[in-house]
């Protein structure tokens, strides 16, 4: 197991409609958080948002494996740990949106902050049937929680389990959804449809 920091350091067509019936309502709110039907969770903007420098992670080969911010499209960095219930039901869900993310331009990076072996890490996915997630790992979040090179604090703190952030295009990390979230409902992907259109992006 990684130890230290590496270097120097089919979607129906019901639930399309249902995404597209969803913005009118969440569009008012984007501002001030993205409410997703039957849950707590909010999206909590970053103003002004913080630009995401690259982080060079492990992969689940225990291989050095940068993760930079995307070129074009969206990218969610979705924060888990084998420990926690609700990354448990997430992860899988994640793995089955891909196509559907993929198509909106959408890339997911999953990061687990396990203390245990990366081998442990990899073999949790696979049990979960999640083995198509573009998975790293961060020893107790080390790398996402530290200081950057150029003295200010990383966005990527931990304030619950599962947190999933959003980074545009322009290196920009927009905010967090707390909790779980299944991406392939009409209200999880009208959250993502609303933030695509949204004047913040």
């Amino acid at each position: 197991m990684p130890t230290s920091s590496p270097e120097t350091s089919r979607t129906t067509r019901r639930t399309l409609i249902g995404a597209m019936l969803g913005l009118a309502a969440l569009d008012a709110r984007a501002g001030n958080g993205l409410p997703l039907s039957g849950r707590q969770s909010r999206f909590v903007w970053f103003e002004p948002a913080p630009s995401m420098q690259p982080l060079m992670l492990w992969d689940l080969k225990q291989r050095v494996a940068p993760l930079v911010p995307p070129k074009s499209g969206t990218l969610l960095v979705n924060v888990w740990a084998t420990w926690c219930p609700a990354c448990r039901e997430e992860l899988p869900s994640l793995a089955g949106a891909l196509p559907v993310l993929a198509r909106r331009g959408i890339e997911i990076a999953a990061i687990s902050i396990d203390t245990k072996p990366t081998v442990a890490v990899a073999a949790y996915l696979q049990g979960l049937g999640a083995t198509r997630l573009r998975a790293f790992h961060d020893p107790d979040g080390t790398l996402l929680s530290a200081e950057r090179a150029d003295g200010t604090s990383s966005p990527f703190q931990r304030w619950r389990m599962p947190l999933t952030f959003v980074i545009d295009q322009e290196s920009h990390v927009r905010g967090y959804m707390p909790g779980r979230v299944d991406w392939l409902t009409g209200d999880g992907l009208a959250v993502l449809a609303t933030l695509s259109a949204s004047s913040h992006f």
